[in-house]
């Protein structure tokens, strides 16, 4: 699974001497990256360097499975599923980013390593970076500005970084933020705000805001239905597990289902929006009625 949002790139190679010259390093390396896991064949296995990184990250913080307790900062699993030679670029929870960033990037440091954070585009452990929680809530700001803009935000800032290197599952090229297209999916919180289009990231935000409490439900429409009766719509439950419905047109085509965390409600409507293949299978369904 894969719920992306805060993102380290740890690489095995010279430490760059300056800031730009370490995202030149980290363009290059991630052109390369995509290239290799859109060629044939196998990417290339870890090197013993990022093997030992991964070994040591998971020490300090174990994989993400079931269990996993709320503090955990990984959005994937497995961690080794990341890397790709000399190179792990890894996605964690904007939480989880505030608990241990600093760490892994002291981790990478004593190993020798290069970190990369590309959300603030500088190297760590570094005294004097910006925090990840500052990161966060910057992030969550921009979010809030952009669900209340009457046009996207352009592809600069906080909110750009955040997102430059997603991708919409099935699109082999970077989500536009200013997409002029007409919207096909469209994301309500319970305080009414909206968002169009929401990608991957963006939706696993609007997530987070259930998770805290700071709403109770998210609902994402498909707006090429004109009767609005073909919807995805989750809120979390007391126990902290998250109820999951989609509607795909009439009342007999209305199905629910229990999950057991925030991530796995996130997988499930981000599946339905993007039809994903498959994300039907992942959990068993039961009809509404009324």
């Amino acid at each position: 699974m894969r719920s992306m949002s805060y993102d380290l790139a740890v690489w095995d190679g010279p430490k760059p001497a300056t800031n730009a010259d370490a995202s030149a390093e980290y363009e290059r390396r991630m052109d390369s990256m995509e290239k290799a896991l859109d060629g044939a064949g196998e990417p290339a296995a870890p090197t013993e360097a990022i093997k030992a990184f991964i070994e040591a990250a998971l020490a300090r913080f174990p994989e993400l499975d079931d269990n996993s307790a709320p503090e955990c900062p990984w959005a994937s699993s497995p961690l080794a599923g990341e890397a790709v030679g000399d190179l792990i670029y890894f996605p964690m929870t904007f939480s989880g980013a505030e608990l241990a960033r600093d760490e892994l990037a002291d981790i990478a440091d004593s190993l020798g390593l290069v970190c990369f954070d590309p959300q603030i585009e500088q190297l760590l452990p570094d005294a004097e970076a910006v925090p990840a929680s500052m990161v966060s809530a910057s992030a969550y700001a921009a979010l809030a500005q952009h669900l209340q803009a009457e046009q996207p935000a352009q592809g600069s800032g906080w909110f750009a970084r955040l997102f430059k290197r997603k991708h919409q599952p099935g699109d082999d090229s970077p989500r536009s933020l200013a997409d002029p297209m007409e919207a096909t999916h469209r994301a309500t919180l319970e305080s009414g705000e909206t968002i169009d289009d929401p990608s991957e990231d963006s939706l696993f935000l609007l997530f987070e805001d259930v998770e805290s409490g700071r709403c109770g439900y998210v609902i994402v429409d498909d707006l090429r239905d004109s009767s609005g009766h073909t919807y995805a719509q989750s809120s979390r439950n007391g126990d902290g597990t998250y109820l999951v419905e989609y509607r795909a047109g009439g009342a007999d085509r209305h199905f629910r289902t229990t999950v057991a965390d925030m991530r796995a409600a996130h997988a499930l409507m981000a599946g339905w929006a993007f039809d994903v293949q498959g994300w039907r299978e992942t959990a068993a369904w039961e009809p509404v009625t009324f």
